[in-house]
């Protein structure tokens, strides 16, 4: 495929109604989270309040917290535990302090199209044109024969589009016909494209031990997708697994070592101005992998079992990292609690 034009829209091109638009759903599920993880509190009171009540009702808020996170996004989602060096008491290095963190998608931004004016957007240098017939509303599309990229996003800071941590990009596209183009892409980092027979395909950069670009991973998919109807593509790179998807259906997967590429000047584009989507497009999303919430477990409380609780886009345990349910034991002195997270993902 033919290098992307590195030529950029003369203002930028940022549609401000719709940069980091939040959807009614997922501001629901920001709230329901954080009753979630605040509800561990409550718990906490009602069982007399020592600290290993505290740790057994901040686990069993974090495992459900994940579940829906995954659930919600269709998209992996984890809880980890981890061992951080431990502080110096009296000259003595003391047990490692651990740390439960929950691991989840988080909003970077949606470009939906209808919430402004019907208009031309080539004005401002782009190649696309707000027009009614979306999957939902209105659509961006790309006419025969325009120049420029269909919407540009120039980093407001050098930490907006930072996906070290793994990202998600989602998008609607409907093509008027096949041929080669670029979907969507953020500068340098990763792309989403289509070869001319109409095969998708994707590349992601990996950082390098001193912060530059390294590896670049490629994911290619044989299967050619249909014209004249509504397909959602998805890229995405949760720090361990690489997937790309069309319409649920999994094209191509490659599991990674390694963190992102993160180049603080690079801008978000979709429909490269070199290599323009011959269609319309609709619900542009990005998404980062970060950590929602972290805890430091009291020095009192030990927790042994998997260092990793790992979900599915279903909101299951991923049968790859674990081989049965997953247990935890929490200890405090002479006092023990168990928790069992079943292969559905339910707290046991």
């Amino acid at each position: 495929m033919a290098e992307p034009s590195s030529s950029k829209l003369p203002s930028g091109l940022v549609l401000p109604w719709t940069r980091h638009g939040f959807t009614l759903l997922e501001i629901l599920l920001v709230i329901l989270l954080i009753s979630v993880l605040m509800g561990y509190g409550v718990g906490f009171l009602r069982r007399g309040g020592n600290e290993l009540d505290q740790a057994l009702v901040r686990l069993q808020a974090y495992a459900r917290g994940a579940r829906m996170q995954a659930r919600f996004h269709r998209s992996s989602a984890r809880v980890t535990l981890s061992q951080e060096g431990g502080s110096e008491v009296g000259g003595q290095e003391g047990a490692p302090t651990q740390v439960l963190s929950i691991h989840a998608l988080q909003p970077v931004g949606e470009w939906n199209f209808d919430g402004g004016p019907l208009g031309v957007l080539g004005q401002q240098g782009g190649a696309g044109r707000i027009v009614p017939g979306g999957r939902i509303g209105r659509g961006l599309r790309i006419e025969d024969g325009a120049t420029g990229h269909g919407f540009y996003v120039s980093p407001r800071d050098g930490s907006e589009f930072d996906f070290r941590g793994g990202f998600l990009l989602r998008l609607d596209v409907r093509l008027d016909s096949l041929g080669e183009c670029r979907l969507a892409a953020l500068e340098r980092v990763f792309s989403l494209d289509l070869d001319a027979q109409g095969r998708p395909s994707a590349r992601l950069v990996l950082g390098d031990l001193r912060g530059g670009p390294g590896r670049t991973i490629r994911f290619q998919s044989y299967e050619r997708v249909p014209t004249g109807r509504w397909l959602r593509f998805a890229f995405s790179f949760d720090g361990e697994l690489g997937r790309l998807v069309v319409d649920d259906r999994l094209l191509a997967e490659r599991r990674i070592e390694g963190r992102m590429f993160h180049d603080p000047q690079a801008g978000f584009l979709v429909s490269d101005g070199a290599l323009p989507v011959p269609g319309t497009l609709d619900e542009v999303r990005l998404f980062a992998f970060e950590v929602l919430d972290s805890w430091e477990v009291p020095e009192s409380v030990r927790i042994e079992g998997p260092a990793v609780l790992a979900y599915t886009r279903e909101g299951l345990l991923d049968r790859r990292v674990h081989q049965g349910p997953a247990r935890f034991l929490l200890r405090r002195e002479e006092q023990s609690e168990t928790l069992v997270i079943g292969m559905g993902g339910l707290v046991q």
